[in-house]
């Protein structure tokens, strides 16, 4: 059995706002570990995707993000600099995604 871990991030990173609309928008997430803490307070589903720079683009199909929800991610391996992208489809209302990057798998 995992060993449970509440999430914290390094400090002093802080958590990257990034605002979906109907295009994607790319941020760097400071900070190191292994898990990105994804909240989306925002009325709309977020589809996001990790990449390893500031070329990375999100589409509809990936990881989904629902409205109001607090997330936490596995990303193992991504190694640092770490980019998300975010995508809002169109209708929802525009909102701040908040992302950090830090350690543990509970919230």
């Amino acid at each position: 059995m995992a060993k449970i871990k509440a999430f914290g991030p390094p400090a002093p990173p802080l958590p990257v706002a990034v605002t979906p609309g109907a295009a994607s928008a790319a941020a760097q997430v400071q900070g190191g570990g292994e898990t990105l803490r994804v909240f989306n307070p925002t009325n709309g589903i977020v589809a996001l995707r990790v990449g390893q720079d500031n070329t990375v683009a999100a589409l509809a199909t990936d990881y989904p993000i629902p409205a109001g929800a607090d997330r936490l991610i596995d990303i193992t391996g991504v190694q640092t600099p770490c980019f998300v992208s975010l995508f809002q489809a169109a209708g929802a209302t525009a909102g701040t995604v908040l992302v950090a990057r830090g350690d543990g798998n509970s919230q």
